[in-house]
């Protein structure tokens, strides 16, 4: 029976660790964003050090996934892509820029669904926040 010393308990052990000011390696495992969110009036564009640049205009936009990956920490785990007929834009929720889509989903995207994103995951897993909604002239 392996013996803690006295007001310690396994939650404050697991605590330090995990903390940069106490475990200053820590720090070396998070991984570097690399990822940039670009905010236009027409468009949202994705910008990245090791992939092609990704773009969709806001309004060919028709559906927006939250796609959470089991690949975390050591990779973006959390992502929002945007669909749609010819192509879209994907980007982690880390991606630098990120604070400046939540005006613009309010304000473009009635009825987002953010539940998912609220309680995010760690599994491999594809989650609809919105729809276009066709009307009877298919658009």
């Amino acid at each position: 029976m392996a013996m803690r010393p006295a007001g310690t308990s396994r939650d404050s052990l697991v605590s330090a660790f995990w903390s940069p000011s106490l475990n200053p390696g820590f720090q070396s495992l998070t991984f570097p964003v690399g990822y940039g969110l670009l905010i236009t009036q027409e468009e949202v564009a994705c910008e990245y050090l090791k992939r092609k640049r990704e773009s969709i205009r806001w309004e060919d936009v028709n559906r927006i996934w939250y796609v959470t990956t089991s690949a975390g920490p050591w990779l973006p785990d959390e992502w929002l892509v945007f669909e749609g007929e010819t192509g879209g834009c994907s980007f982690p929720t880390e991606a630098t820029g990120m604070d400046g889509l939540w005006d613009e989903l309010k304000q473009r995207f009635a009825g987002f669904d953010y539940k998912p994103l609220i309680y995010g995951g760690t599994d491999d897993a594809k989650h609809l926040c919105w729809e276009r909604r066709l009307t009877s002239h298919g658009t």
